[in-house]
């Protein structure tokens, strides 16, 4: 003889199992729709950038930072590939012998201390899909001669300086940071899908900088006029753990060096 040993259970269950249709008819939940509602929310994707900053005091931290991919948080960490060259007192120094407290050539302030340096590598984790172009190679001479003096690749967020004569009656500055992928043109300033151990940095001084990335004038990390106030809670959250040179104040970034513009911007000067 068998029995049930709770009678209500059966009755309990099928009632879960079903729902109100529109016209209040009950309807049961087929198996596949009652396994896809209760199973478990996927893990997420975690990614790891590393971190170099020197503090006020002159002592240098490293650290590695995990964070959810979600937050994107390589728009900020990456900028330059690994090979890039800056100068320097000591000459030209690639990115990745870089560290902070080493001087580097500014536009405006002569040599700089740097005061931090994020990395990270782009994956399949991004987007989920390995042929998403992620990368920019600013070919050799492609904007004039030695500029750069040799091929450049730079993440997607990359900006240079221009002088174009119309950069003061638009913008009202004689030279402006314009975004490199909207000046593509197919031939010399590509798109790219960079290998995924391929490692990229950004730079980061006591105010904006421009700097000279393989000869071409570019710019050092800053968020933006309005960047920091166009962030949710969360990323700014990141933001002061990444950035730990600046103590949890992001009001620290300071003025631009030049004027950054859009993308319909950048289009308006190519086409004038």
């Amino acid at each position: 003889m068998t029995y049930d040993p709770d009678p209500g259970f059966r009755r309990r269950q099928a009632l879960e199992d079903t729902h109100r249709s529109r016209n209040g008819r009950a309807r049961r939940i087929s198996p596949l729709n009652r396994a896809l509602r209760d199973a478990p929310s996927p893990a997420p994707r975690i990614k790891t950038y590393h971190i170099s900053a020197m503090l006020d005091d002159g002592t240098i931290v490293d650290l590695n930072h995990r964070a959810n991919v979600d937050m994107q948080l390589e728009n900020i960490m990456a900028r330059f590939g690994r090979g890039t060259m800056f100068a320097t007192p000591r000459g030209q120094v690639a990115v990745e012998d870089l560290r902070p407290g080493d001087l580097v050539r500014t536009r405006d302030c002569g040599e700089q201390p740097v005061r931090w340096i994020g990395s990270c590598h782009f994956s399949r984790l991004e987007s989920g899909a390995p042929d998403i172009p992620r990368a920019i190679r600013i070919k050799g001479d492609a904007l004039g001669e030695q500029r750069p003096i040799q091929d450049l690749v730079v993440s997607v967020r990359f900006r240079m300086l221009t002088n174009h004569p119309s950069c003061a009656a638009l913008f009202g500055s004689p030279e402006t940071l314009a975004p490199a992928i909207d000046l593509l043109d197919d031939s010399t300033i590509v798109m790219v899908r960079p290998s995924p151990d391929l490692t990229f940095y950004n730079l980061m001084f006591d105010q904006h900088q421009i700097i000279m990335a393989n000869g071409l004038e570019t710019e050092s990390y800053h968020p933006g006029t309005y960047g920091v106030a166009t962030m949710t809670e969360e990323l700014q959250d990141e933001l002061r753990l990444i950035l730990p040179h600046l103590k949890g104040n992001l009001d620290n970034f300071g003025p631009l060096a030049r004027p950054i513009l859009r993308g319909f911007e950048a289009e308006v000067l190519r086409a004038g």
